[in-house]
């Protein structure tokens, strides 16, 4: 039902453009509603037809990013574009592409952050850039760099949380950067270091679970957490 909504919308969309090729924000929509058809085809597990319309939103927003190099927004939409991509690409396999849209994510990201270091939402999407880089290079068998990206991506959710620890989005990200950190720790045989991550992560959850009753995601995670502890890891 989504996708026959998202369907019409893009036909719309492109109509708009043809009555107006020089409409930035027309040329905009088009981006979003290939973005959109990409989420549902995820939702929906078919990741060939999630990879195909997410690279036809970066295409709409590589294009609008040459003519306005400046613009945030349009540099955030291609942040996105990448990471969804990238997830994408890795779900349907092909790990050593997905690294390379994360790659790219994590050097744009990065600039964005840079350009303004308060900016929250930058450090958040770098840091959803470095974890999803972490675990292409972990299927690709890089463990060491996979290592390093990861080590990344905690220490900037660190910095989102010490900045509002009350945000259980942010808590809830720190807290699965964690977890991958303990299987990556563990799959190196690093026992002590993976049930430090695990103990970290398990903290975080238990709190979430007090502040956040509701937040059904981490009552799931943190039954999982519960069982690994008991567990040789």
């Amino acid at each position: 039902a989504a996708a026959a909504i998202y369907d019409r919308a893009r036909l719309a969309a492109r109509a708009a453009v043809a009555a107006d090729p020089a409409s930035t924000a027309a040329i905009r929509q088009t981006g979003v509603v290939e973005q959109r058809l990409g989420d549902a085809a995820a939702d929906a597990g078919d990741w060939p037809r999630a990879v195909e319309h997410q690279a036809a939103s970066l295409a709409v927003d590589r294009a609008l990013a040459q003519r306005l190099p400046d613009d945030i927004e349009i540099r955030r939409d291609l942040g996105t574009d990448l990471s969804r991509l990238g997830v994408s690409q890795r779900m349907r396999g092909d790990a050593a592409a997905a690294l390379t849209s994360h790659r790219e994510a994590v050097r744009l990201r990065t600039a964005l952050l840079a350009d303004d270091p308060q900016d929250a939402r930058a450090r958040d999407d770098l840091a959803e850039s470095r974890y999803e880089a972490a675990k292409a290079l972990a299927e690709l068998g890089r463990a060491t760099e996979a290592r390093s990206e990861l080590a990344a991506a905690v220490g900037l959710r660190r910095e989102l949380v010490a900045r509002d620890p009350e945000n259980a989005r942010w808590e809830d990200s720190l807290a699965s950067a964690l977890t991958t950190r303990a299987e990556l720790a563990a799959a190196g045989g690093e026992t002590d270091a993976a049930r430090s991550a695990l103990a970290e992560a398990l903290a975080i959850r238990r709190h979430l679970a007090t502040a956040r009753p509701d937040f059904a995601s981490n009552r799931a995670a943190l039954a999982e957490l519960e069982i690994r502890l008991r567990d040789p890891v």
